[in-house]
This record gives structure tokens, sequence and C-alpha cells, in this order.
């Protein structure tokens, strides 16, 4: 018997760290290189979102990557990443009271903006390729967000 629960703690102890080394993890440090957020990306392959995210306009019909993650209470969609212009901002709800800021890798400010509604994209054809951050505040939440233009 005590063989029996062995082999089972051990076989759930090794799916369970298979299955958290597959997600991809950023963390933020403070000036003194401490941790102090550690977020983790989820990239899906599919257009369809599951059920409970009911977002309001799915005109995301192609099979592009997109990154979701809660800011607040919404869930974010953030669509096709990477992208060769448009970058599309999709939320399950109406914001409230929202910003996007889009700055470059050396923290010059590119576009700065209101949110005012569940779904817009922005333009990035004009500006040169590269990575971009986007961060977005959504009733008194914010998080940050890779943007890949190629």
């Amino acid at each position: 018997m005590k063989k029996i629960t062995l082999v089972f703690l051990l076989l759930f102890v090794t799916l369970s760290c298979l299955a958290q080394g597959n997600l991809p993890r950023t963390y933020d440090y403070d000036n003194a290189g401490n941790r102090i957020l550690r977020t983790t990306v989820r990239l899906r392959q599919e257009a369809a979102v599951d059920s409970d995210t009911n977002f309001a306009d799915m005109s995301n019909s192609k099979q592009e990557p997109y990154y979701e993650e809660i800011v607040g209470e919404n869930y974010v969609k953030v669509y096709p990443n990477p992208t060769k212009g448009q970058v599309t901002l999709q939320f399950n709800k109406p914001v409230k009271t929202g910003r996007y800021r889009l700055s470059n890798m050396s923290g010059k400010l590119v576009l700065d903006g209101a949110i005012t509604t569940s779904f817009f994209t922005l333009d990035l054809s004009r500006y040169e390729d590269g990575v971009y951050l986007i961060t977005l505040s959504l009733d008194g939440k914010t998080d940050t967000w890779k943007i890949i233009k190629q």
C-alpha cells in the first residue's frame, strides 16, 4: 500500500511540475533587485473564447495568437502579437475609466489615449519595427504587455 501511495504521489508531483513549466512568466524587480511581481502570460492559438469570458465583439475570425489577461475585473485580449501594423485590444465588459500608453523600449512615449469602448485598434504601421510596451490602466488597475511589431 505504501508503494502505491508513493508512486501516485511522485506521479502527481511530476505532472504538476511539468504543467507549471509550460507557462511563460515575466518578473518585475524594484531598484534594489528584489522581485516584486510575477506575471504568467498565456498565449493561445484560438479565435474562440471560453464561454465565461463573453467578449462583446468577436470580429477576430482568423486563427491569430493573442494574449489574454485579467486586469481588475476585465478580461483583456490583445491580438495579433507579433503584428505587422495593427493591434486590437478587446475587453469583456465596458471600461468605466481607462487609459493606454504605448512606449518604445527606450521609454519614449509613442501613443497615449483614453479607453472609451470595449473594442479598439491601435495602428502601429507608421512606427519602426521592434518591441513596444503597452500599459493599460483600467478602473484603477494597471498591467503591461510587450507588443512586437515586425
